[in-house]
């Protein structure tokens, strides 16, 4: 069951607990106590179908359900070494950095198809914005290399009480730090700024949508009881699902996308940082107006909610946005084209 519901980190975890009591214990003999051949085959006949099933009914994909659940979302995240070796090297590069309130300005943006692949908001860390986790990320050092070595000690003094209670003293400290780093990114991890600013001038009938991967505003249609509309977002793991026959009609396409943008309904349009040189190419310029900054997205609407409210066309003549294709890929406008002359 736990295979099912937290995939590889399922059978990880067990398996990792059952070889450091071991070692930590030094009974390596009673590892003969475990039946490996009916545990296996009782874990294979409960996960297997699951995952046969997902394979069978799942359309075809361009990278394959395999390659994305097995791959993508299994090894790459099991990185987390090699993660940790990163951010230490990071803390120590930082060390003479000033730290910023800031951080969503000081972060490197990559390709956004390689945002397709998990951990891959790590490569946006630079020197700059590590500065502001530093405190954080050298306290979680502390905590854990002390909460090993206590919960170490008390084993070897056969005190199995105090062990136990250092390594959850530990991972309680752990995870109050990885809260307060997480706090640092809210303006560019947390949707709930984003949210706040839609309600001050959302109404019934109103509609939200994203251009790009739900996982970037997942949190906005959570905050504003609001259905989230997707523009070009049908990857990753809403695309085995999306075909389905019961599957929501949200998803966007650049046909589909213009007529729900020019019609009478008021649409908030959130654009991802890394997604802001393809939304921006597609919104007609004279029919989209520019919001508000939210930490490092945008957001745009089709009608204006506030009188000041620029064009996205008068942010282009500027300077302030420096996207500009010779032409729009949906038009200059949601008006008709102009009657031909001559």
């Amino acid at each position: 069951m736990a295979a099912l519901t937290r995939s590889l980190v399922g059978v990880v975890f067990p398996v990792a607990i059952l070889l450091l009591f071991i070692v930590a214990t030094g009974q390596w003999r009673r590892w003969r106590e475990i039946p490996l051949i009916s545990s296996t085959l009782i874990f294979l006949a409960i996960a297997l179908p699951w995952h046969i099933v997902a394979e069978l009914r799942v359309p075809h994909q361009p990278a394959g359900f395999r390659w994305f659940y097995f791959v993508n979302e299994q090894v790459f995240r099991a990185l987390g070494v090699a993660a940790a070796a990163i951010l230490a090297a990071m803390l120590w590069v930082s060390r003479g950095l000033e730290s910023t309130n800031d951080i969503a300005g000081l972060l490197q943006r990559q390709d956004p198809s390689l945002y397709r692949l998990s951990m891959a908001n790590f490569l946006e860390l630079t020197p700059e914005s590590f500065a502001a986790l530093r405190v954080q990320a050298a306290l979680a050092a502390i905590l854990l290399l002390l909460g090993l070595v206590g919960a170490w000690w008390w084993r070897r003094k056969s005190r199995p009480l105090a062990s136990n209670l250092t390594v959850a003293l530990t991972m309680a400290g752990f995870l109050f730090c990885a809260n307060s780093a997480f706090a640092v990114f809210t303006p560019h991890l947390s949707s709930e700024p984003v949210a706040r600013q839609i309600e001050r001038y959302l109404r019934p009938g109103d509609k939200i949508a994203v251009y790009g991967e739900l996982e970037a505003v997942s949190s906005v249609g959570f905050y504003t009881h609001r259905q989230i509309w997707i523009h070009n977002g049908r990857y990753n793991g809403l695309a085995f699902g999306s075909d389905y026959p019961d599957a929501p009609n949200i998803f966007l396409n650049d046909s589909t996308f213009l007529p729900f943008w020019c019609s009478t309904t008021r649409v908030f349009l959130v654009v991802p940082p890394n997604q802001r040189d393809n939304a921006l190419m597609r919104l007609p310029p004279e029919s989209t107006y520019f919001l508000a900054p939210v930490g490092d997205q945008q957001l745009h609407t089709n009608h204006r909610v506030r009188p000041d409210q620029p064009t996205l066309a008068q942010r282009l003549a500027e300077g302030k946005e420096t996207v500009r294709p010779a032409r729009p890929v949906l038009g200059e406008s949601c008006g008709p084209p102009p009657a031909p002359t001559g």
